[in-house]
């Protein structure tokens, strides 16, 4: 058991030390377009897979399994025959082979979900990685933000998006969509919480709010607006969704984190609207 235990523990800092260099490196925009370093982040890809293929051999539970699997092979075969017919067969294959590994790594991110000792790594270190990508894009932002206050000699309303700053990702849209896609195990480990859980709920979403204003990305913009209002239509038809919601509104916590948002949001539109209507309104470059 022991022996068994320790396997499990090496295994998961494997996991999450991959996990945390593809967020920041090998899936970014160095790891894109370095060809040596998108080299090793397929290798360790592949390597991680083949490590899953031996456990799996031995043990059912760990073998692929997924309700998407049919549209999986849907999307793979249409690849496959896009490339027999490619003007460009060689740069088609290698798509086709990039297609193949994320897939592979999505079935066994399935598996590792339905692992109680995974799962809940996976969400707590989910969780850290939100908490990193939002503290440190907010940091240089401001740092950005000072520096523009040092060159003006006033305290004037800062522009979005300060220096094209967009961490290791080559845009600033790419934060939002990395920070809202970590929000969601963020939100998931903090409802679990008895006594802070929607509020802590809350002040996610206010932060991956946050980070949507400082981006300036209008695409980011549209699409929140879009998955907000999806998601209202389906959580208000469902009526355990209603239940929850209604008990929420109910909690004293709630009602007092209430004005404390509003005045936040009001403070934000005063100070930042000026420059998101800018932004808003300007051409796409």
């Amino acid at each position: 058991m022991a022996a068994v235990g320790r396997g499990r523990l090496i295994a998961w800092l494997v996991i999450a030390a991959l996990a945390t260099y593809l967020l920041f490196f090998g899936g970014a925009w160095l790891g894109l377009y370095i060809s040596d370093l998108r080299i090793v982040t397929v290798a360790a890809a592949v390597g991680l897979l083949v490590a899953w293929a031996i456990v799996a051999r031995t043990n059912p539970a760990w073998r692929p399994r997924s309700v998407l699997l049919p549209a999986i092979f849907a999307a793979l075969a249409s690849l496959a025959i896009s490339t027999v017919f490619s003007r460009y067969p060689r740069v088609s294959l290698e798509y086709l082979g990039y297609a193949v590994v994320l897939a592979a790594l999505y079935l066994l991110l399935v598996r590792l979900l339905a692992d109680p000792f995974f799962r809940q790594r996976l969400v707590t270190l989910g969780s850290a990685l939100f908490v990193a990508v939002v503290a440190g894009y907010v940091f240089l932002v401001v740092r950005h933000w000072i520096d523009w206050w040092s060159a003006t000699g006033s305290l004037t309303v800062p522009p979005l998006r300060p220096d094209y700053e967009s961490l290791t990702y080559g845009t600033p849209s790419t934060v939002l969509t990395v920070a809202a896609m970590l929000a969601v195990p963020a939100i998931a480990s903090a409802l679990g919480s008895r006594r802070l859980g929607v509020a802590l709920a809350a002040v996610i979403l206010v932060l991956v709010g946050v980070i949507a204003i400082l981006t300036g990305s209008r695409a980011g913009w549209l699409a929140m607006a879009i998955a907000l209002a999806v998601t209202g239509v389906v959580a208000l038809a469902e009526p355990t969704a209603r239940a929850r919601i209604r008990a929420a509104i109910a909690e004293s916590r709630f009602r007092r984190l209430v004005p404390v948002i509003v005045v936040l949001a009001l403070g934000v539109a005063v100070v930042l609207g000026p420059a998101v209507l800018r932004r808003a309104r300007s051409r796409p470059s």
